[in-house]
């Protein structure tokens, strides 16, 4: 592919918002527990991959449900945010009692909020969610 098709392909990319961009990991600072524990808004809602998974009842696709004490029917246990960035490690467990978590993410969101990057500890390659419309 010559460079003047290489250009083209990345403005029309651009131009469509299939370009997503996430914050560089070296400035996310120290990790610390959340003084209240709740997800940050700005991950709270449906998100699903692929975005035509949003809303679907049946076998289709993946969907994440985040609220502010939960994940799907688990219930948070802790959250862990970075001094200098959005970022956040958060443990749930199934349960409501003192239980070890038995599901520790990591989530990050891409600079302009439309999608969302999940990594359950110990994978290597996250999953990729995008923010589901509101439903009007």
């Amino acid at each position: 592919m010559s460079n003047h098709s290489n250009i083209l392909l990345l403005i029309s990319l651009s131009l469509s918002g299939c370009t997503t961009s996430y914050a560089d990991p070296a400035i996310r600072g120290a990790l610390f527990d959340r003084e209240v524990l709740q997800i940050p808004a700005e991950y709270r809602g449906l998100w699903a991959y692929p975005l035509d998974a949003c809303g679907v009842t049946r076998d289709y696709g993946r969907q994440i449900e985040i609220g502010e004490a939960s994940v799907g029917a688990m219930k948070l246990r802790r959250v862990m945010t970075y001094s200098d960035d959005t970022a956040v490690m958060i443990d749930l467990a199934s349960d409501d009692s003192d239980s070890e978590p038995v599901v520790v993410l990591f989530l990050e969101l891409s600079t302009n909020g439309k999608y969302l990057r999940v990594n359950p500890s110990g994978k290597t390659v996250p999953t990729v969610f995008r923010r589901c419309p509101d439903k009007k």
